[in-house]
């Protein structure tokens, strides 16, 4: 292969036997990654090899791997965070299998965009769900990218604006016991069946 040298630590470009396009290769997190520039032209390569350079020194890179990462993988992120902090687990769970999954689940996360969502909500008004419903699925699906971004190294580019996509709410439920309020009845509580039912009503 044919490498173009660049001063120690900033990477290399060369080109793959076999393809007519420059690939660069640099370090990241302690990893040699190596990406095709989908470009004959070395003028591109050298500056893909400079974005990413900028983009690590930023701590915004994200690898090649970690742009194949499918929504379903970042959503077990947020199981794992419900579990931690204690909260609803089985709600989460059940808003994922019964409707994010079918829809989202098999999608890359960086091919998530405003026509995938605007579909989702189609989809889910055909079947009479109703806004605020929407709404905290969406929050979930938010939550999964967030979580994605924050990771290090990061899993996805950048945060998911829903500003747009969020329904009007005209039919908000009012009465809801907040998680304060839910712990507290849940600390006077003993019998296993009781709780059962507080979880439940609550969820």
């Amino acid at each position: 292969m044919t490498n173009k040298k660049h001063p120690r630590g900033s990477g290399s470009i060369f080109r793959q036997p076999g393809s007519r396009f420059w690939w660069i290769c640099y370090y990241a997190n302690g990893k040699r990654v190596r990406e095709s520039t989908n470009s004959e032209k070395v003028t591109d390569a050298q500056n893909l090899l400079k974005k990413r350079a900028g983009e690590y020194a930023s701590g915004n890179l994200v690898s090649p791997q970690a742009q194949r990462v499918t929504v379903a993988e970042l959503y077990k992120a947020v199981i794992t965070d419900y579990r931690n902090n204690d909260k609803t687990v089985p709600w989460v769970e059940r808003v994922w299998k019964l409707h994010l999954e079918a829809f989202f689940g098999h999608m890359r996360a960086a091919n998530v965009g405003t026509d995938q969502i605007a579909a989702y909500i189609a989809e889910r008004k055909e079947k009479n769900a109703a806004n605020a419903t929407i709404n905290r699925e969406l929050a979930l699906l938010r939550r999964a990218f967030t979580l994605g971004y924050k990771a290090k190294p990061r899993k996805v580019a950048a945060l998911l604006d829903l500003s747009e996509h969020m329904l009007k709410e005209d039919n908000v439920r009012t009465g809801f016991v907040v998680e304060g309020q839910y712990r507290a009845v849940c600390a006077k509580v003993t019998e296993p069946w009781l709780r059962t039912m507080l979880a439940h009503g609550y969820t």
